[in-house]
């Protein structure tokens, strides 16, 4: 029976599950893994309490939430296969240096489509002594929207993550493209009692699995 493994939603951070997946390095583990498509953000997660599917991955976000809810939800992440924040904030180059403390005089977007991208920057906000509730913000256009209102010089800065980083820098428009070294896992996540069920299952499936697809990704062409 195929461990029922489903997306959290389409990102270029999350390659490294995908390239496991589609390079067969899952198989070679002697596991039958089905990768199943996600209809839209934090769409697997009631699939996987309900029993729908057995593995998502995502950020350490929604498991924290669940908990926060419920003290006894069944939601365990087992291992970090991304790390590092991959949130950008994006805007046209500028004469000066750009700092945090900037955003309060510009017209700014964060990203609406997921939640972790403005925590983690309340989180900076704060270190720098911004009030993150007194900065002039839209938050509810969908990165697209926000891009484009960049290009046409509607707003002065925005955060995103991939491909929005690649396609400013492709285009010339950002000398401001900047990232952010936290630590930030992207486990995977399953249920409780799947685990007490079958503790061994999860072997095969552990960072160490992957890393035949994170030397795919920075050597293509080598011989894996």
């Amino acid at each position: 029976m195929p461990i029922r493994l489903m997306e959290n939603f389409r990102a270029v951070f999350y390659a490294p599950y995908y390239a496991t997946y589609a390079l067969g390095f899952y198989a070679r583990e002697g596991l039958e893994v089905e990768l199943l498509t996600s209809d839209a953000p934090g769409d697997a997660v009631p699939k996987l309490m309900d029993g729908t599917i057995d593995l998502t991955w995502g950020g350490p976000m929604r498991v924290m939430k669940a908990h926060d809810q419920d003290r006894h939800s069944p939601l365990v992440s087992f291992c970090e296969v991304v790390s590092h924040d991959p949130f950008f904030l994006i805007g046209r180059k500028g004469a000066q240096p750009f700092r945090l403390g900037d955003l309060q005089q510009m017209k700014f977007a964060s990203v609406a489509e997921v939640p972790t991208p403005w925590m983690c920057l309340q989180h900076d906000l704060r270190e720098q002594g911004i009030d993150p509730d007194a900065l002039p913000r839209i938050a509810d256009r969908a990165m697209t929207r926000n891009y484009h209102a960049l290009q046409a010089g509607d707003l002065d800065m925005m955060q995103a993550f991939e491909p929005f980083v690649s396609m400013a820098e492709q285009e010339l428009l950002s000398g401001r493209a900047e990232g952010d070294s936290r630590p930030l896992a992207r486990p995977l996540s399953r249920r409780r009692p799947v685990v007490a069920r079958d503790p061994h299952e999860p072997a095969g499936l552990r960072a160490p699995r992957a890393e035949p697809a994170f030397r795919w990704i920075h050597r293509p062409h080598a011989r894996l």
